[in-house]
């Protein structure tokens, strides 16, 4: 008989060999999974985090886990590019383990649950953030063996249909939450372990972004005391003192994040951890200020990246960045000024993208590395499920080349736009490549995150 109060969170794998390499290169710990896992232990669950890609679990060893851990429920995170993958786990434990209730959970199902539903192994879906609705669920199936059918937030089978439970509020204070369980995950196999989410919520309008999907556009932030109580933590029980913040932008509250360099600099590193507290993070150009980034440099930021996007004002416009091509270029220049390596991401092509607008973006890739641009990452359009861009992918004209998820690695061609066919992107993309790497380096892309990441 399975154990009521065995749960096991795990990670489905990046598809193909070449993605999973990208993936493995700059691994950050699933700090989804790590807060779910937090709650549940505080419950008194036994828990256990799978990553397969880091850890390099092959069917066989996930039977043998599942086997000897002895799982009652299985939560899986995934995106819409392990979405498959996801399905593929999936079947492997209910063949396992026919008891064990499957859960799936993340961005690509809390929009596609009708998808994910079809498929007889997966019994039900989390949709939106997953600590208080995965918790109840545990609770339940801990209490009556059963799939839960009135749990707010989730989708489920019932009768021949899908039943949508009613959308569960966000968390709105964050503090609540117990930082995630990072002694369950394995550090040591990421290049980048110091990973810490100081907010959730982007109130930006990108039509490509599939942030807001699971976390909304409501800005939600974390106290400055949480968030550096958690540098602490990290410091003292894992000596890592190198971050990622990996909010979608940080800086949206500048006094919070005023608050917060203040506390970093009162961070106290054991004299036996010889390294001192370096940063990274990513931000909005328009709300940076030579001051904020001088403040910033101080309390120990090394590198901050901006959404650039594009080099044409009309696209970034009608991309609804809110953001001009002036503020980006000022933000870089102040950056460099205070010490800080600017890294800039950008997404080709947009829906009304042309031969013209192509070449003012190579005109303003080369400008930003005039003025001391570290990189500029370029990436390829992909339509995420709930996406504006998505929705609204036939008024744009946008053509999709295919419905593999498998391919939505930011890389694969996977569209062609109303005034570029397939030759024209492919050409674009690679001359934006050779570009960037030719100006800023061959890196395969991230954040230009330093070796000391690395944890001896």
């Amino acid at each position: 008989m399975i154990g009521h109060y065995h749960v096991l969170l795990l990670q489905a794998p990046t598809p193909g060999p070449h993605n999973r390499i990208v993936a493995k290169s700059s691994a950050i710990p699933p700090l989804g999974l790590g807060y779910i896992a937090s709650t549940l232990l505080n419950d008194d669950f036994e828990v256990r985090i799978l990553d397969m890609d880091v850890e390099d679990i092959d069917v066989k060893e996930l039977q043998n886990i599942l086997e000897s851990f002895s799982p009652s429920v299985v939560g899986i995170s995934t995106t819409t590019l392990t979405f498959k993958n996801s399905l593929r786990v999936a079947k492997v434990i209910k063949q396992h383990l026919p008891e064990c209730i499957i859960c799936l959970g993340g961005p690509h199902v809390t929009v596609n649950y009708y998808e994910a539903l079809s498929y007889p192994f997966v019994d039900i879906v989390v949709r939106g953030e997953g600590e208080i609705t995965f918790l109840e669920v545990c609770r339940s199936i801990a209490e009556k063996n059963k799939v839960p059918l009135n749990i707010d937030g989730t989708a489920v089978r019932s009768g021949n249909g899908i039943l949508s439970l009613p959308k569960r509020p966000r968390i709105t204070n964050l503090d609540e939450l117990l930082f995630p369980a990072r002694h369950l995950m394995p550090l040591h196999l990421y290049n980048i372990p110091g990973t810490i989410l100081t907010s959730r919520g982007c109130p930006s309008n990108c039509g490509f972004c599939a942030g807001p999907v699971v976390m909304g556009k409501k800005y939600i932030a974390r106290s400055a005391t949480n968030v550096v109580a958690e540098v602490q933590m990290c410091i003292d029980q894992f000596g890592i003192t190198s971050f990622y913040f990996v909010d979608d932008t940080m800086t949206h509250n500048t006094q919070r994040l005023q608050d917060i360099c203040d506390c970093l600099r009162q961070i106290k590193i054991p004299t036996s951890i010889s390294r001192k507290l370096k940063w990274t993070c990513e931000s909005r150009a328009d709300v940076v200020t030579p001051e904020i980034l001088q403040d910033m440099k101080s309390a120990g930021c090394t590198t901050i990246q901006f959404g650039m996007e594009s080099g044409s004002q009309e696209l970034l416009n009608q991309l609804g960045k809110k953001v001009t091509l002036k503020q980006i270029e000022e933000a870089v220049i102040w950056s460099r000024q205070a010490g800080i390596s600017p890294v800039l991401s950008m997404v080709f092509p947009h829906p009304n993208e042309t031969e013209q607008t192509l070449q003012q973006t190579f005109d303003f890739i080369r400008r930003l590395y005039e003025v001391g641009a570290e990189k500029v990452i370029p990436a390829l359009l992909t339509l995420f499920p709930g996406t504006r861009f998505m929705d609204k992918r036939d008024e744009l004209g946008l053509k999709l080349l295919t419905e593999d998820t498998d391919e939505c690695n930011l890389g694969t061609l996977t569209l062609t736009t109303k005034y570029l066919n397939l030759n024209a992107i492919a050409n674009g993309y690679s001359q934006l490549l050779m570009l960037t790497q030719h100006l800023g380096g061959d890196e395969i892309g991230g954040i230009g995150i330093e070796d000391e990441f690395l944890l001896s």
